[in-house]
């Protein structure tokens, strides 16, 4: 893997596909996120794949047909143990709302900065 290696979250895909990078109106950006998860550029998550698939639409159709390539599992022992820190780390805040915890954690974010900490 190249040494500066970008995760993306699911909001990168969502917003490009309703927002500016419409698959029929942009397909050069869809392509170039293939291109750059090739090379070892970006990379994302299963959970965050899991997310997407959950849509049932074209975004859905690209991650799991033509970017399924990318999502790295979060599986791992290190990965796990480290969600676990974040989670703990999470719920020790008193800013956060019970129903902002109980979200975060239900999420893929928290196994994004998992990921991202252990890699």
């Amino acid at each position: 893997m190249p040494d500066d290696v970008y995760v993306l979250d699911a909001n990168v895909f969502i917003e490009a596909m309703n927002r500016y990078y419409a698959f029929d109106l942009v397909p050069a950006f869809w392509d170039s996120l293939i291109d750059h998860a090739n090379s070892g550029q970006i990379r994302s998550i299963d959970r965050v794949q899991s997310e997407c698939s959950r849509m049932k639409n074209e975004l859905a159709d690209w991650v799991d047909e033509d970017f399924n390539h990318a999502f790295d599992s979060t599986d791992e022992s290190e990965i796990v143990q480290t969600f676990g820190e974040v989670i703990n780390w999470v719920n020790e805040q008193t800013q956060f709302s019970d129903a902002a915890k109980a979200d975060f954690a239900g999420g893929a974010d928290g196994w994004l900065i998992a990921y991202g900490i252990v890699k």
